[in-house]
């Protein structure tokens, strides 16, 4: 997790216990709540689509391996990122580089054109945009974005209405936007509940330590262990991440 979608790291804390109770069921119970979250250019409405306490007890009762985990770690504490144009813009200049690293490039790309939107952007060159330190893949990259929202072709306003697997369809047409970026949008930017990153090296990581794999899980294996967290294979996810803190010695015990 780097950049825009990278959350303060939780420090883990033993679970207080005669808290949340497991159940003998899976819960499914849901509730709405909305709120505008406002980025840095754009207001967009989130639609907070599930109780993280409902998520917790239905992941503790549904897989035991995961309720140590989540006894462990302690409260979900994921709060929104950035949403937006921001956000995407940040998710590929954080691409295979350290967070320090990307917090100074967009810094200096931000002076560098005035302000990140679509129109500040394309009165850029990619070599204009390289002089703030980005790639020129990136660059072209992030002119493809800004072209994409300018024209209309990608609708910011709008995606965050449409199902996961439909934004994900969206966002790819982005070149440098490909399936793990637009997952980490939707569980960082839109806080959707039910996404499961299977490509991502710190899932698989974290499934092989906590499950005692004897290999790096692929896809199928993972979502076959994720398969009983439906609809909170986000919060299971963030749990996952957590979960790479955690001593050797909690996996053996």
């Amino acid at each position: 997790m780097q950049g825009w979608q990278n959350q303060a790291p939780y420090v883990p804390q033993p679970a207080q216990r005669g808290g949340n109770k497991r159940s003998s069921t899976c819960v499914h119970s849901r509730f709405i709540r909305r709120t505008l979250i406002i980025g840095r250019n754009y207001l967009v409405a989130i639609d907070y689509s599930f109780d993280p306490e409902h998520a917790l007890v239905h992941l503790q009762a549904c897989d035991p391996t995961l309720g140590r985990i989540i006894d462990r770690v302690g409260p979900f504490t994921l709060e929104p990122a950035v949403q937006g144009f921001d956000a995407l813009v940040d998710a590929i200049v954080s691409q295979q580089i350290s967070v320090k690293a990307s917090i100074a490039i967009l810094r200096r790309l931000t002076e560098h054109v005035g302000s990140l939107t679509p129109t500040a952007l394309l009165a850029h060159t990619p070599e204009s945009l390289r002089e703030a330190g980005l790639s020129n893949q990136k660059a072209r990259y992030i002119l493809d974005l800004a072209g994409k929202v300018h024209r209309g072709l990608l609708d910011l306003a709008l995606l965050s209405q449409l199902d996961d697997e439909a934004i994900i369809e969206q966002l790819v047409q982005v070149k440098g936007i490909g399936r793990w970026t637009a997952e980490m949008y939707l569980i960082f930017a839109l806080l959707r509940p039910d996404v499961l990153p299977v490509d991502d090296l710190g899932i698989r990581q974290a499934v092989q330590r906590a499950y005692r794999l004897d290999e790096l899980p692929k896809g199928p294996r993972i979502r076959d262990i994720a398969e009983p967290w439906q609809p909170y294979r986000s919060v299971g996810s963030w749990y996952l991440w957590r979960s790479l803190a955690l001593p050797g010695e909690f996996f053996v015990s």
